[in-house]
């Protein structure tokens, strides 16, 4: 994991106080926090004990999104961070709205395609084409249930 060999390495140069400044600046505490807790646990990473001291604790949802990621998703290869870890690390920001943010491009499929897809009057809508994308999803999902149901 470079952060924890970064770290390591450079611990003593470092000005934590700007590294925590900065994570609040992008409102990215959340991610600050659990990549130094992962770098911790998983790699004995000691230095990282005294930041954590310091670092405002997480959330409920960020303490679960935590213990559902382990090693793999810290020293996998690349081919192995799918997008199902990058929707739920995007859980790690500190608001919703940048969440949601990293969310959308996760788990829908790019802008042309819904547009594609989609009936022409819904284009003239902000987001109306990724609505009646969502929405027609869930009707073939209704109707999917319905079919399946006893």
């Amino acid at each position: 994991m470079d952060v924890a060999e970064y770290a390591r390495r450079f611990h003593a140069q470092l000005d934590w106080e700007q590294v925590v400044a900065r994570a609040r600046a992008w409102r990215a505490v959340g991610r600050l926090t659990a990549t130094l807790r992962i770098a911790h646990n998983v790699l004995g990473l000691g230095v990282a004990a005294d930041m954590l001291d310091r670092l405002p604790p997480l959330t409920y949802l960020q303490c679960g999104v935590l213990r559902g990621l382990g090693p793999r998703a810290v020293l996998g290869s690349e081919a192995e961070h799918d997008r199902l870890l990058t929707a739920r690390t995007a859980l790690l920001m500190d608001r919703w709205g940048d969440a949601v943010g990293l969310l959308g491009p996760c788990l829908l499929p790019p802008r042309a395609y819904v547009e594609e897809a989609c009936p022409g009057p819904w284009t003239w809508l902000p987001g109306g084409a990724r609505l009646a994308y969502l929405v027609r999803g869930l009707g073939r999902m209704a109707r999917a249930q319905l079919v399946t149901a006893p």
